[in-house]
C-alpha cells in the first residue's frame, strides 16, 4: 500500500483548483476571482483543419468554436443532456489546499442551454444551493450524478430533486492526516445503474448501488492507495472495466500519473497509459468511437488514446487556462467537447473532426 504524503491536483499557474493529502507542509491555491458582470460568449470559427492518418481528429492548436467566461466559479465537470439541449457545469467555487475547506455550500451547477449548436446564455442558478463542491459530473437515466468532496448526489433534470449519500467514510492513510474522502469522478453502469466515484485522499474506487439512497455510505472497489493521485473515472461498457486517470503524486515521493483500467470489481488493474510527469499529467476521460479522449493539465492537451494498445496522438491544444483543463464532457451527436477551466473560468467548445 502507498503512502500518500502530498496529492497535488490542477494547480494553476496564478490560479485553479488545488487538493492536497499532506503529512505537512500543505500546498496553496489562489483564486483568479469569481466571474465578470456580462456573458462573454467569444465565436472564434472552427479554425477547420483535419489531420491525416489514425487520428482523424481535430488539429493541435484549433481554437474552441465558442467560449463563456462569465459567472462560472472554478468549473470542474461538464456533461451533455440531449432531452433538455443543454450542457450541465459543476462549479466547485473554491481555491482549496485543503479539502476540509470545500464544505461550505458554495457550489452550483449552472444549465447552459444549445441552439442551433452553439452555447447561449449561462444559468448559473439552475441548482445553486445545497451543495459545497461538485466535481465530476455524469448523467444516466435523466438524473445529474456527481462528487460533492464526500457525498455522492443524485439531481432529477426535470424537478431538481435531490438525493445526497451518507458521508463516505475516509480511508486510513487520510484518516491519519486528517482529511476527508474527496470524490473528484463519478461515473454509471448503465446496465446495473451502478455509479463509482474516485476517491482522491485515498486512491481508491467508491460504488453505489441505485437508486442512491441517504443513507447509502458506498462499498470500497479495490485497495486503497492503489491510483496515484486518481483525478477521473470512466465506465467502459464495451470492454466491462473502469478507466482512472492518475495526477501523480508530487512532493517527498515521487510518483508517476498514468491511465489505468481495473474490472468493476476492483481486480485485473492495469497500466493502460504511462508517464514520466509525477504532477498533472491526466485528468478527464470520454470515450469517441473506439478510442478514448484523455486530457493532461500538464501538456495543455486532450489525447485520443487507443483502448487496447494506450498509444496515444495529441488531438486538441487547451490554452486559456494552462492547468485548467478538467473532467470534459462530450455530446456524440455534434462531435463537441465542452472543457471546463477552472484556472480561468471558462468553458471552452471543440468541434471532433
Amino acid at each position: 500500500m502507498k503512502t500518500l504524503t502530498r496529492l497535488s491536483l490542477w494547480a494553476g499557474a496564478a490560479a485553479g483548483l488545488v487538493m492536497v493529502a499532506a503529512a505537512a507542509g500543505l500546498g496553496s491555491g489562489c483564486d483568479s476571482g469569481g466571474s465578470s458582470s456580462t456573458a462573454d460568449m467569444t465565436a472564434t470559427g472552427t479554425g477547420d483543419m483535419s489531420t491525416t492518418g489514425a487520428a482523424d481528429m481535430a488539429t493541435v492548436g484549433v481554437a474552441p468554436f465558442a467560449k463563456l467566461s462569465a459567472g462560472f466559479r472554478q468549473p470542474f465537470g461538464t456533461v451533455w443532456d440531449a432531452t433538455t439541449s443543454a450542457w450541465y457545469v459543476a462549479n466547485v467555487d473554491g481555491t482549496p489546499s485543503d479539502p476540509k475547506t470545500l464544505k461550505d455550500g458554495k457550489g452550483a451547477i449552472t444549465k447552459i442551454p444549445v441552439t442551433g449548436g452553439m452555447p447561449g446564455q449561462p444559468d448559473h442558478a439552475w441548482l445553486n444551493t445545497g451543495l459545497n463542491a461538485p466535481t465530476g459530473i455524469k448523467l444516466y437515466n435523466n438524473k445529474l450524478y456527481f462528487a460533492d468532496v464526500d457525498q455522492l448526489v443524485v439531481v432529477d433534470i426535470a424537478t431538481k430533486a435531490t438525493v445526497r449519500s451518507a458521508t463516505v467514510a475516509p480511508s486510513a492513510q487520510a484518516s491519519l492526516l486528517m482529511l476527508p474522502t474527496f470524490m473528484l469522478d463519478v461515473t454509471v453502469d448503465p446496465a446495473t445503474g451502478a455509479a463509482y466515484a474516485i476517491d482522491a485522499t485515498g486512491g481508491r474506487i467508491v460504488k453505489f448501488m441505485t437508486p442512491l439512497t441517504a443513507n447509502n455510505t458506498g462499498a470500497i472497489v479495490g485497495n486503497q492507495g492503489d491510483y496515484s493521485g486518481p483525478s477521473s473515472i470512466y465506465y467502459d461498457m464495451a470492454a466491462a472495466r473502469l478507466v482512472i486517470t492518475e495526477a501523480g503524486i508530487n512532493q517527498f515521493i515521487m510518483v508517476p500519473g498514468g491511465v489505468s483500467t481495473v474490472k468493476l470489481d476492483g481486480t485485473g488493474k492495469a497500466q493502460l497509459v504511462t508517464t514520466t510527469q509525477n504532477e498533472l499529467a491526466f485528468a478527464g476521460c470520454e470515450k469517441d468511437n473506439a478510442d478514448y479522449l484523455i486530457g493532461s493539465p500538464k501538456d495543455k492537451l486532450i489525447y485520443r488514446v487507443n483502448a487496447t494498445s494506450g498509444s496515444k496522438v495529441a488531438i486538441q491544444s487547451i490554452g486559456d487556462g494552462a492547468f485548467g483543463l478538467n473532467d470534459f464532457g462530450i455530446d456524440p451527436a455534434t462531435r463537441t467537447i465542452a472543457v471546463p477551466d477552472a484556472s480561468s473560468n471558462l468553458v471552452l467548445f471543440y468541434k471532433l473532426q
